[in-house]
Order: C-alpha cells, then structure tokens, then sequence
C-alpha cells in the first residue's frame, strides 16, 4: 500500500513539473510575442521617423533653393537699379562739367579788364535772347544776330555759350559723318560757324579745305597767340609730313588763367575723348599727344 502511495506521490510530482515546464513555456513565448511586437512597433517608429526627416530634409532643400532664387533675383534686380543710376550720374556728371565750363568761361569773361563795354552789352543782349528762345527756332535767332554788324568771332563765342546751341551743331555734324562722333571736328567747326552766320560749304570736311576757305572769305591768318580773341578759329601746327595739313582746329574761347597762355578753354569736336565739346587744353606747348597752337584766323 505504501508504494502504491508513493507511486501516485511521483506522478503527481510529474505532472505538477510538467505543467510548471509547460507554464514556463507559455510565459516564454508570451515574452517572446511581447519583444516581437515591441521590436515591430519600434522598426515602425524608426521607419516614421525616417520618413519625417527625409521629408524635412527635402522640405529644408527645398526652403534654400526658393531662398536662393529670390535672393539672386534680387541680386540682378540691384545690379541693374545700380547699374541704370551710375549711368544717370555718369550723364549728369557730364552735364554738369561742360555747365561748370561754361559758366567759368562766362564769369571770366564778365571780370575780364580788357573787356569793353559794347561787348558786355552784347552779352547781355544775348542771355536775353536766350532766355527767350527755344532749341527749335535758334536759327531764326541766328539770322537775325547776322543783322548787326558784329565781329564774326564775337558771334560765335556768343553762340558757343549756349548749350543747346552746341548740342544740336554736335548733332548734326556727327549726321554728316555717317553717325560716327570720331574725325568730325571740322564738320562741327563748319556746323558752328554755319548756325553763327558763315555759309561754310557742307563738303568742307579737313583742316586744310577750312583754311582755303575762309582764306577764300578775306580772312586772315595771325600766328601770335598773346593777339587771341575769343571765338577765334585756332589751328595746331602741321601733321608730319604734311605741308599745309594742320593736325587739328578749335575755337578759342579764353585762357584758363589770366596772364598765363600755357592752358585755355577750347570748343572742338573731341567728344570721343573728353566726352564734352568744351575742355582744356595745351596752346603754346606740345604734349606727347597734343600738337601746340600755330596760327588763327579772323575776319
């Protein structure tokens, strides 16, 4: 009896053991389950967290190439505002260079001593013309200042200090030479003298056919400078080689300082070089590039 006790005992003691196994087997994979779905769920985070950050990340590319592109249009948008206002300033620069020349020309021509009075009433007499007149009718004025018996050279000066006088004599001696503003000095001299009165042929186009010409008109040629008159037709001495050729022509319109006859204002058609028809320049001496005063001519 007692080892049928103990028998029931042991397989009691079995079964109890196997279940325990058994249970411990169901909490293993239970645990397992678990892990295996916390290991899914956080792949699925890692995944989702990918995905937004590559969608900020192009977000982000996105935001600086927008950035870039505005940025660069207004890059292009201020250099050619900066671009359009220097040119403005370049142009009123210029203006105001050939004014401040002019207005130098005009006020050392009215504290001038030599100066008599017939010629400051003439002056006045002209800024009163010009104050009156318009850019359109200034060869109606010209004509009729031929009227009065007036030295040719004291009309053209006169004519020369008006600005839109000068502008449209530019004008239309650059259209007689075919548009270009480079080797057209006599054809603007021509034009000048043309719009203060002297019927200078169109044809006229070199320093050489200008001297014959006004030779042609009982002008004469005076080779001391100290005698200059403003408005008086200046020409350099010869190009090499060429007898009778002068290298080139102004209009003398005053010294730069008086008493001193090194430098002088000029009006000329050198619009290439010194952008304005009215500058400085070298008269009794030459410069490596710049021939010296020879002789002028006056009527």
């Amino acid at each position: 009896m007692r080892n049928n006790i103990n028998k029931k005992n042991e397989s009691l003691k079995k079964l109890y053991n196997q279940d325990k196994r058994n249970f411990n087997n169901i909490e293993y994979l239970n645990r397992k389950l678990k892990s295996k779905k916390n290991f899914e769920d956080s792949n699925e985070i890692h995944k989702y967290i990918k995905e937004m950050q590559e969608m900020e990340d192009k977000n982000e590319r996105r935001t600086n190439i927008i950035a870039t592109i505005i940025l660069a249009s207004l890059v292009l948008i201020i250099g050619g505002l900066s671009t359009k206002i220097f040119f403005i300033r370049s142009n009123t620069t210029q203006y105001a260079d050939n004014t401040t020349i002019a207005s130098n020309i005009i006020s050392d021509d009215k504290n001038s001593s030599d100066e008599d009075t017939s010629d400051k009433q003439a002056i006045s007499n002209n800024t009163n013309t010009k104050s009156n007149s318009k850019s359109d009718n200034h060869d109606n004025d010209t004509k009729q200042n031929n009227l009065v018996s007036t030295p040719f050279n004291e009309k053209l000066y006169k004519y020369l200090l008006n600005d839109t006088n000068r502008s449209v004599s530019l004008k239309n001696a650059i259209d007689l030479n075919q548009g270009k503003n480079t080797g057209m000095t006599i054809l603007f001299l021509s034009e000048l003298m043309r719009n203060s009165g002297l019927d200078v042929p169109k044809n006229i186009c070199n320093t050489s056919q200008l001297v014959s010409y006004l030779k042609s008109k009982s002008w004469k040629a005076y080779y001391d400078y100290h005698k200059l008159q403003k408005g008086d037709i200046c020409f350099t001495t010869d190009l090499i080689g060429m007898k009778g050729v002068p290298s080139h022509a102004y209009v003398f319109m005053g010294w730069v300082e008086d008493g001193k006859t090194d430098y002088a204002y000029v009006c000329d058609g050198q619009v290439s070089e010194y952008k304005k028809t009215i500058h400085i320049r070298n008269i009794d001496f030459a410069t490596k590039t710049k021939d010296k005063f020879n002789f002028f001519m006056r009527k």
